[in-house]
C-alpha cells in the first residue's frame, strides 16, 4: 500500500475537504502570484489556449512542496492530472520506474548534475512525452520545470494551447543541444498507465486492469459514452450500490456547446 503523502492543489474552498480524508491528504490552494506572469504582469490567454492558465500551475509543484513541513523528506514526486484514477495499487509501479529508469532516491547524489524529469509515452506521435503524469526529483528537477514554464508562457500569445505542445518544444530544444542542463526522459507505458480513446475503451480488461487510467477530460472523454465511463469508474473505485446512486461519483461531460 501507499504510505506517502497526497497533495491535491484546488481552488475550491479548503473547509470543503475537512474531515473527508486522513491526515495523509495535504490540500492546498494555488497561490496568487502563480497566475501571473514572470514578471509579476497579467498574463492574457485566448479562448483556444485558456487551459493554459491551470496546466501552468504543473510548473510549480516544487513550490508547493515546501510550503508545508510535513513534506521535506520527500524526494520523488509523481504527479497526476485530476482526470487520472488509480486502478491498482501503486506501491508497486512506483518501485519498478524508479528501479528502471534510476530515478534519484533520498540523499543520493549524481555526478551529471543534471535537472530531470520522467514522463510516460503519448498515443500521438505529435507529441514525444504525456504531459499528464510524471515524475519529478525534488533535487533535480526545478531547471526543466521553468523551461517548461517558459514555454507555456509564449505559447499563452499564441492560438495552439496545449502544455504538451510547450513540453514539446522543450524535447526538441534538448534533442537540437540547444538545451544541456535538462533531461526528459520517456518511460514506457507497458501495464502502468492506459490512455483510452473512443476506440479502445471496450478493450480494457477488467480482469487486469493497468495501474493508471487516464481518460483524457480535454480531449477523449466527451466522446466516449457517459455511461460506460461512469461503469468504469464504479468498478475500479469499488463503489456501492448506495454511494453510485448519491451522484457525487460518476462522470459528468461538460461540452462546449453545454457551457
Amino acid at each position: 500500500a501507499f504510505k506517502g503523502y497526497i497533495v491535491v492543489l484546488t481552488d475550491a474552498r479548503l473547509d470543503r475537504y475537512q474531515n473527508e480524508w486522513e491526515s495523509k491528504v495535504i490540500v492546498m490552494n494555488p497561490l496568487p502570484e502563480h497566475f501571473l506572469a514572470e514578471d509579476g504582469t497579467q498574463i492574457r490567454y485566448s479562448k483556444s489556449n485558456a487551459s493554459l492558465k491551470y496546466k501552468r500551475f504543473k510548473t510549480f509543484i516544487l513550490d508547493y512542496f515546501n510550503l508545508d513541513d510535513r513534506l521535506d523528506a520527500v524526494e520523488t514526486i509523481y504527479y497526476l492530472d485530476i482526470d487520472i484514477m488509480a486502478a491498482n495499487g501503486l506501491g508497486r509501479m512506483f518501485e519498478e520506474l524508479e528501479s528502471k529508469y534510476g530515478v534519484l532516491k533520498p540523499h543520493e547524489k549524481r555526478n551529471d548534475f543534471l535537472s530531470r524529469m520522467y514522463f510516460f509515452t503519448p498515443l500521438s506521435k505529435e507529441w514525444p512525452l504525456q504531459g499528464g503524469t510524471f515524475i519529478l526529483e525534488r533535487s533535480t528537477s526545478r531547471h526543466c520545470l521553468e523551461l517548461w514554464r517558459n514555454e507555456i508562457d509564449d505559447f499563452a500569445n499564441t492560438e495552439r494551447g496545449r502544455d504538451q505542445d510547450a513540453l514539446a518544444k522543450v524535447y526538441n530544444r534538448i534533442e537540437f543541444e540547444e538545451e544541456t542542463q535538462c533531461e526528459l526522459v520517456r518511460m514506457e507505458n507497458e501495464n502502468y498507465i492506459a490512455l483510452p480513446t473512443p476506440r479502445t475503451f471496450d478493450s480494457i480488461d477488467s480482469l487486469n486492469y493497468p495501474t493508471l487510467i487516464h481518460i483524457s477530460n480535454s480531449v477523449f472523454a466527451k466522446r466516449i459514452d457517459e455511461q460506460k465511463q461512469s461503469n468504469l469508474i464504479n468498478d475500479v473505485l469499488q463503489l456501492t450500490k448506495e454511494e453510485q446512486e448519491s451522484g457525487k461519483y460518476g462522470k459528468a461531460i461538460v461540452r462546449v456547446g453545454d457551457r
